[in-house]
């Protein structure tokens, strides 16, 4: 095969209008926003989640928070490009020295420090520094903060106030953020971006490989993602595969600085080898096991122009910065919306003579696996059930714009009767003075900051109905979550359910933190012969209430 006679960089046809923006250096509205209402949540609350897109000022937004809090300031990241990022961020903005805890690195008493989660192990912590000692801990990438590694240092500090950042709020293995996040702010997102021209638009083009076969492949447990391994097997076999990405590439990126994302460490150095082929000198590859010194060398390069291609392996996602990236290549099929993002995001960001930002998208038989495309994140406010009702209008063919459109009318439809049914299942069950958000620790939904308009799914309502939680008509897919993470964490810590707390209500026995075997032994002694006799239960006599909540003296009864 000839290679295309094309140049590294090679001329547009045509120079569209560039987006232009005021200095960097001033703080955006949305930012101030962000700003305002973290600080009014952290006031009320311990924890407070800021949702903001990749490419608008997650790092800003909490330096800012981070320079005018009163006392020292713990910020956590796990990788080491998002901890320098951090560290000159916050000495750019705020003129002071700051401390860094990681491997080798000691931090000497400065008033914000910059810390890996990995190198804060409990011995280290100890030895470090005091449970009192911060009074804001900011974890960045805050997806990852309900890991135990992260627990285990919030818990450290019980008396600091806790601020998560991210741009994606939700995570591949499901659990809830509302285990570790009381509140959330409104978010920012990637349309939100776009719209107010901090961002660039995304332009998607999907490229169907029909040698590359997913057929074979199985997720990892239901609901899964397809393994790295398996993905990289297949493309590492079928080396016309291989080719045709590498080729697509190259017809696409014209003189956009481009990346492209492998499933293994083989795939991404082969990748480089055959574009490099095509177009001598275009490329070069990265992976976790390139040494710290040579990687950071290779990203200066590429930020310099030196080479067009980065093809790399689970290295330039979080916290890799390349603002004149205008093709981003995915070649690592992916269930995973948060991981499709991180990958795009990489693209997002504005740059003079920078117009978009082109997703050319490598999936396969996507219809049939369920992977996750542009017009996944092109969704935008669309929740999951309404982008896969899109999905299967579009079979039929229609601009995709009005296929989410109709949709959205279908689904919340049918969302809109289930809480119709719901709702008058909850008026039914609901009396005395019991007060299921309360019992949570929250306040009525209506009172939240929604991170999403769309409505809860028909799975986050199912729940909520069996636990006799009542949905308001306004509730949304972010508070149900918040409201379904509280419910888990109640079941982690042994507590009473929501109905045996409302029944034991009535009959004056407070049993919001009563673990559940206390809560089953008072309520299977108000039941003596095992029949549901509601109308007729009665309160255990004081002694005997005593004496079947000897196990936890300190509850009240």
């Amino acid at each position: 095969m000839s290679a295309p006679q094309l140049s590294i960089f090679a001329p547009r046809v045509a120079a569209p209008p560039v987006l232009t923006r005021p200095s960097v250096g001033a703080v955006r509205p949305y930012q101030t926003t962000r700003i305002e209402q973290a600080r009014a949540n952290l006031a009320e609350h311990r924890s407070t989640l800021i949702v903001m897109a990749t490419g608008t000022g997650k790092t800003r937004v909490f330096g800012q928070i981070a320079w005018r809090w009163p006392g020292r300031v713990l910020v956590l990241a796990h990788r080491k490009e998002l901890i320098e990022q951090a560290r000159d961020r916050l000495a750019e903005l705020t003129g002071e020295r700051i401390g860094v805890e990681r491997a080798g690195s000691r931090s000497h008493g400065q008033r914000i420090v910059v810390a890996s989660k990995d190198s804060l192990h409990p011995v280290r912590l100890a030895e470090t520094f005091k449970p009192d000692d911060f009074k804001l801990i900011i974890v960045d990438e805050a997806h990852h903060a309900v890991a135990k590694t992260y627990t285990s240092i919030t818990s450290y500090f019980p008396d600091a106030k806790l601020l998560g950042v991210t741009a994606t709020p939700d995570r591949a293995d499901q659990k809830a953020l509302g285990r570790v996040f009381d509140s959330v702010c409104e978010p920012y997102d990637i349309l939100d971006g776009i719209r107010d021209e901090f961002l660039c638009p995304l332009v998607g083009k999907l490229e169907r490989l029909p040698s590359f076969d997913l057929s074979g492949l199985k997720a990892n447990g239901p609901g899964g993602d397809y393994g790295d391994g398996q993905l990289g097997a297949e493309l590492a076999r079928n080396d016309a595969t291989l080719k045709a990405i590498c080729l697509k590439t190259i017809e696409h990126a014209g003189d956009r600085r481009s990346i492209l994302f492998f499933p293994t460490v083989e795939t991404a150095h082969l990748a480089a080898e055959a574009l490099n082929v095509f177009r001598p000198g275009c490329a070069r590859s990265v992976d976790g096991e390139t040494p710290e010194d040579a990687r950071d060398m290779l990203f200066r390069d590429y930020r310099a122009g030196v080479f067009q291609v980065l093809t790399n392996c689970g290295v330039a996602t979080e916290g890799f910065d390349c603002p004149p990236i205008a093709l981003v290549g995915v070649a690592r099929p992916t269930k995973s919306r948060s991981l499709y993002a991180q990958m795009v995001g990489r693209g997002t960001r504005i740059f003079p003579g920078k117009t978009d930002c082109l997703v050319v998208d490598f999936v396969g038989a996507s219809d049939v696996h369920g992977l996750v495309t542009p017009e996944d994140l092109l969704g935008g406010l669309y929740d999951d059930d309404e982008i896969a009702e899109a999905k299967k209008i579009a079979k039929d063919g229609g601009r995709a714009d009005k296929n989410l459109e109709e949709a959205r009318r279908r689904v919340q439809a049918r969302k809109l009767e289930a809480q119709r049914v719901a709702a008058a299942r909850a008026a039914h069950t609901t009396g005395g003075t019991f007060d299921p958000f309360k019992v949570l620790g929250m306040g009525q939904p209506q009172t939240w900051a929604a991170h999403y308009a769309a409505p809860p799914t028909e799975n986050q309502i199912a729940t909520l109905t069996k636990a006799q939680i009542p949905i308001p008509e306004d509730l949304t897919k972010a508070q149900a979550s918040a409201i379904i993470g509280k419910l888990r964490k109640r079941w982690d810590d042994g507590l009473a359910t929501l109905p045996m707390v409302k029944l034991l209500s009535k009959f004056g026995i407070p049993a919001a933190n009563m673990p559940i075997d206390n809560a089953k032994a008072v309520i299977g002694w108000m039941d003596k012969d095992g029949k549901e006799r509601r109308g007729r239960w009665r309160r255990p006599p004081a002694d005997v209430l005593a004496s079947l909540m000897q196990r936890e003296p300190g509850i009240e009864g």
